[in-house]
């Protein structure tokens, strides 16, 4: 018998990119601590909204890439 090759599932990647992710997912989809990110959400420095009243928050990728390299700038000048 010969061995059948292995298809996988026409599915989308789990890894594909989103335009916004969960603030609880911030571990798994950026990489950065819930507690983090709703620290910085609280002091005014990261946008987020819920999509439906008292639902989770929604971060924008964008959003929080532009605020990250901005944090990244401001540490490399201070090191400087």
């Amino acid at each position: 018998m010969i061995p059948q090759p292995v298809v996988p599932p026409k599915m989308p990647c789990p890894d594909a990119k989103t335009d916004y992710f969960r603030v609880k997912e911030g571990k798994k989809e950026v990489g950065v601590p819930f507690w983090t990110l709703y620290g910085l959400y609280q002091r005014g420095e990261l946008r987020a909204a819920s999509f439906t009243p008292g639902g989770a928050l929604y971060v924008r990728r964008s959003d929080f890439d532009s605020m990250w390299v901005k944090k990244l700038e401001a540490v490399a000048k201070r090191a400087a």
